[in-house]
């Protein structure tokens, strides 16, 4: 008995990509978060410093400051660069080339001859953004769709089938 496919998704996916990902992990935003908290308080300490008098000091924690802010923008493309670099690993090539089908009762991810296999239920949280869904599997693992990359179904009516087939609440 062939399945109908319902969305057909044929993409290529490269670092930035993964980076966009990394940016709606809920680990990378508290990361995110813890330094922008971090920065604050080398800040407050920099104006004891200098209340004080002790400029050399202000001036460190300063410093310091901008090096936290610093990381707090960069983490996310590290941690994408990362995510990236170990799937091109997994599939021994330097971008990760391949179809994302959903059937009706299945979906199928082959990506650069590896073929796997997800049941619907097996997704616990959908994210959409302006060019991506992100299908999480679980709070760091998920699948990448582009929207401009649908050659079998609308990206407009991906939302609302995905939830009413993987039974999430939005």
């Amino acid at each position: 008995m062939e399945e109908t496919i319902v969305f057909r998704i044929k993409q290529t996916l490269n670092e930035n990509d993964y980076t966009a990902f990394a940016k709606k992990l809920k680990s990378v935003k508290i990361s995110k978060i813890i330094y922008f908290i971090m920065a604050l308080l080398m800040v407050g300490n920099a104006g004891i410093m200098f209340y004080i008098g002790r400029y050399t000091e202000a001036i460190i924690f300063l410093v310091i400051a901008l090096l936290i802010l610093a990381l707090m923008f960069i983490y996310p493309s590290f941690i994408g660069a990362n995510l990236f670099k170990n799937y091109s690993k997994l599939h021994n090539a330097r971008a990760i080339t391949g179809d994302v089908i959903f059937c009706d009762n299945q979906i199928y991810d082959i990506s650069n001859n590896s073929r796997m296999t997800l049941q619907y239920y097996q997704f616990e949280k959908v994210v959409e953004t302006k060019k991506y869904f992100f299908l999480m599997i679980t709070k760091s693992t998920g699948i990448i769709l582009k929207k401009d990359s649908f050659i079998n179904g609308e990206a407009s009516q991906f939302m609302q089938y995905f939830l009413a087939k993987s039974h999430i609440k939005k």
